[in-house]
């Protein structure tokens, strides 16, 4: 067979190009070899903490358990923390455990049912036609005061004999009954006195506030920003507290900081009800006289 000269310089051309890959192909191989020494080493190293973690007892029962028991297993991911309460004061009921509010609410909303069946205001007669303010203003009050002692008298007992709540103290239970309905009753009496259907409008909105924000249905921690702002200043905290420590047992002076803090109501009862009433006796006057022509409301 007879080649040209052209057919000769292609076929070395392809020789050239045959050698290049082998060339290249054998640069490839050696790379490949050193990585697969390297997966080598890295295998050996992995059987090696594997041969240590067979060999590892713990983990041999994780595994056992794994394999043998998987009851367990999925009780475990169900539940996979174990809590273990301690009661430190154990509450015996719900009904016990919501008692402060309610019999707190209940206080409240009887002090403000006193104002709206009897006048806070004395009608003037003759013998009382040179009576001073403070003469008039404690003298309507022991009233109330009375009423809201018997108010406060009949739900305690029916909280400890008709509703037997849990109560550690009962005579403390009924000691900061008392107080509460005396804070009460001082400041919605004066509210009233002071201010007529607008100071009862008031202790409604107070009451309002105090349901929401007192952490008595929800913890105080849990409530909008505001609430955990004003709920230090709402007289149900301090009641419901000393109704929780006559419950569930005292924790040091507690007990006695609530009433000290429901007292505090007092003074504020007493600057409403004889100092601010005076300057709105002409707009209350104007407000009842508007009421009688309406013919609405007594």
């Amino acid at each position: 067979v007879q080649f040209g000269s052209s057919g000769i310089e292609k076929a070395n051309i392809r020789m050239q190009d045959y050698l290049q890959l082998l060339e290249s192909g054998k640069t490839d191989i050696k790379k490949l070899k050193k990585a697969l020494k390297k997966v080598d080493q890295k295998l050996a190293a992995l059987e090696k903490d594997v041969a240590g973690i067979r060999s590892n007892k713990k983990i041999r029962q994780v595994l056992s358990v794994l394999q043998n028991e998987p009851e367990k297993v999925s009780e475990f991911f169900a539940t996979p923390v174990d809590l273990q309460k301690t009661e430190v004061y154990p509450i015996e009921n719900y009904g016990s455990q919501m008692a402060p509010f309610y019999t707190a609410l209940s206080l409240w909303f009887g002090s403000l049912i006193l104002v709206a069946i009897i006048h806070t205001k004395v009608h003037p007669f003759k013998e009382l036609h040179n009576s001073r303010l403070h003469q008039e203003y404690f003298g309507r009050y022991f009233i109330f005061f009375v009423l809201g002692q018997i108010q406060t008298l009949v739900c305690v007992l029916g909280d400890l004999f008709f509703l037997e709540i849990q109560c550690e103290h009962k005579f403390l239970f009924w000691l900061a009954a008392a107080m509460s309905s005396f804070a009460y009753t001082a400041l919605i009496y004066s509210l009233t006195y002071a201010f007529g259907n607008v100071g009862e409008a008031c202790a409604v909105i107070i009451l309002v506030i105090q349901v929401a924000g007192a952490g008595g249905t929800f913890p105080k921690e849990v409530l909008p920003a505001a609430y955990q702002m004003v709920y230090r200043f709402l007289p149900f905290t301090y009641t419901m507290d000393a109704f929780k420590e006559s419950i569930g047992g005292l924790y040091g002076n507690t007990y006695r900081d609530c009433l000290l803090s429901l007292a505090t109501c007092l003074p504020v009862a007493l600057l409403i009800g004889l100092f601010l009433s005076v300057p709105f006796r002409k707009l209350n006057s104007i407000i009842e006289k508007s009421k009688e022509r309406t013919g609405l409301m007594i």
